[in-house]
């Protein structure tokens, strides 16, 4: 037995009106027939009948095959079904780039934070942080969770953006480093207090409360950041965490990399330091002092942490040495805004 109204309300929903469906369900079900058995087995009159079978053909459900009399047979729901996403997706396409025009004009203003409702909302919020990362994406997210980010993140990292994921409870460790191998860069922490972390380019956040099972998925809420400031804050509070946190996947940085995170090109140098010996950056930023804009490509001379900074200390073509801070330094030269290590050498 078939649940006929949820296969009928499923292909209506593909663009067929009642009828119609019918009359596809039931070529599906008995094979090739004519008009006058499908007339007869939907005790319907073949007047209205031929409408119908005209409008499947046009709609491209049914092939007709010519003779005395005509056979109709059904398309492979299958392809039917994949033709006409191909086609919702095209149009999707291009009406992403009409709105997306739209919104490029002065008349249209995104806000800078606001609140999305319900798990699925939450998740597609953090995809679309991820799709549009251009140069580093923190994630750390409850392991039920996880699943729905994978391909977005090995996406990511093919287009060279650095990928940090923590994955929390830490249990199932093997597990996790087989299925997120791809991702490069994966940790385990025991806890945090939100489902979702998201930072991406250190502008843009997705930040969600709520623990799977403890709420209904559709009562769970987040909020999206699309400005600087709360972005910066919780940048600082990831890399906390990844410190502290448990490496399940670690690789080599293929070079050059970008970051807009000070703290994790702080990071990824002290193991190139560690292994290679030297490194070359290019920093851009401004200086501390004046505002100004400053560009500089130089070698890693040391890196500095302690309780009031933490920087890099990068020496110049012409013998200059530059302390290299992150947002809001105050005791370095200059708060960088990007970071591109370069190569290495030993």
């Amino acid at each position: 037995m078939y649940d006929s109204e949820e296969v009928l309300r499923f292909l209506r929903e593909l663009g067929l009106t009642g009828l119609e469906a019918k009359a596809y369900v039931t070529l599906l079900i008995n094979g090739e027939m004519s008009a006058t058995e499908l007339a007869k087995a939907m005790n319907m009159h073949f007047p209205q009948l031929y409408n119908i079978m005209s409008s499947l053909e046009v709609k491209g459900f049914i092939e007709v095959q010519e003779g005395r009399p005509k056979r109709y047979k059904a398309v492979d729901i299958g392809y039917v079904t994949s033709r006409r996403i191909a086609e919702i997706k095209s149009k999707a396409k291009k009406v992403k780039k009409i709105l997306k025009e739209a919104r490029q004009s002065p008349a249209y203003s995104r806000p800078s934070i606001w609140i999305t409702l319900g798990m699925q909302n939450i998740l597609r919020n953090l995809i679309e942080l991820i799709n549009d990362s251009k140069y580093d994406v923190l994630i750390v997210i409850h392991r039920d969770y996880v699943g729905s980010i994978r391909k977005p993140l090995v996406s990511a990292r093919k287009r060279g953006v650095q990928t940090y994921l923590v994955i929390y409870p830490g249990d199932e460790a093997k597990e996790l480093t087989t299925k997120f191998k791809a991702v490069k860069r994966v940790s385990v922490f025991e806890t945090y207090p939100f489902a979702i972390l998201g930072v991406a380019d250190s502008s843009r956040a997705v930040l969600s409360h709520g623990f799977p099972k403890r709420l209904p998925p559709e009562k769970l809420y987040g909020i999206v950041f699309d400005e600087p400031i709360m972005p910066l804050f919780l940048t600082e509070d990831f890399y906390q965490i990844w410190i502290k946190a448990i490496p399940l996947v670690e690789s080599d940085l293929s070079l050059p990399a970008t970051f807009t995170s000070q703290r994790l090109a702080l990071i990824e140098l002290k193991k190139i330091i560690k292994k290679h010996g030297k490194a070359t950056i290019k920093v851009k930023g401004i200086y501390v002092k004046n505002g100004k804009p400053f560009e500089g490509i130089g070698t890693v001379k040391e890196i500095i942490e302690n309780e009031y900074q933490k920087c890099i200390v990068m020496v110049m073509a012409d013998g200059t040495m530059v302390s290299i801070g992150g947002p809001y330094a105050s005791l370095e030269d200059v708060e960088a805004q990007l970071i591109t290590i370069l190569s290495v050498e030993r």
